[in-house]
């Protein structure tokens, strides 16, 4: 799978698109917003966002899936980053899904609808297992993760968020007949 912007998966209300190189003002926006970033170790910089959708695009040559733009159906605004990363988490290499919505759209249930969209793909595409992960003071992500039927497998002290206490959720597709 290329970095195509016409890749989507689309929701009622969300279109989950693959980011490409023009994204990046959107997304040094939303990684560097200091309230939408409160619960990591600091907002991300100009040059690490654009790290991170680089990351994004070699994701999709990789491994086929990655982190992708959340886009509000109704009147194609970007709202967010949704996805899947394969990431060493406890010395492991996990599925992990992530969700950040711009504190602008928070309380509207578009981190549920995105998540629950790449719980389906990773479902449809035969993952195995996908976790989330979130800071213990995280309660609306933890929600999220909830809602989605992951189960709290752990909690541990993150050492890449200043050593906070985080919460590892995980959904294994091979257990929910999926």
């Amino acid at each position: 799978m290329s970095a195509d912007a016409s890749f989507a998966i689309c929701t009622p209300r969300l279109r989950l698109r693959q980011f490409v190189d023009d994204d990046v003002e959107f997304l040094i926006g939303l990684l560097g917003d200091p309230i939408t970033m409160s619960h990591w170790s600091a907002p991300l910089t100009a040059a690490e966002a654009t790290a991170w959708l680089q990351r994004a695009l070699e994701s999709y040559t990789e491994h086929g899936f990655g982190r992708w733009l959340v886009v509000r159906r109704v009147d194609d605004q970007p709202i967010g980053d949704v996805g899947i990363a394969r990431l060493r988490i406890l010395d492991r290499l996990e599925n992990d899904l992530g969700y950040i919505i711009h504190r602008d759209h928070w309380r509207h249930g578009y981190a549920l609808e995105a998540a629950a969209a790449c719980a389906d793909w990773a479902r449809e595409h035969d993952l195995g297992s996908m976790v989330a992960s979130m800071a213990e003071d995280n309660v609306a992500s933890s929600r999220v993760a909830e809602k989605l039927g992951m189960a709290l497998e752990k909690r541990f002290d993150n050492p890449r968020n200043r050593n906070k206490p985080t919460r590892l959720y995980r959904l294994d597709f091979s257990r929910d007949g999926g």
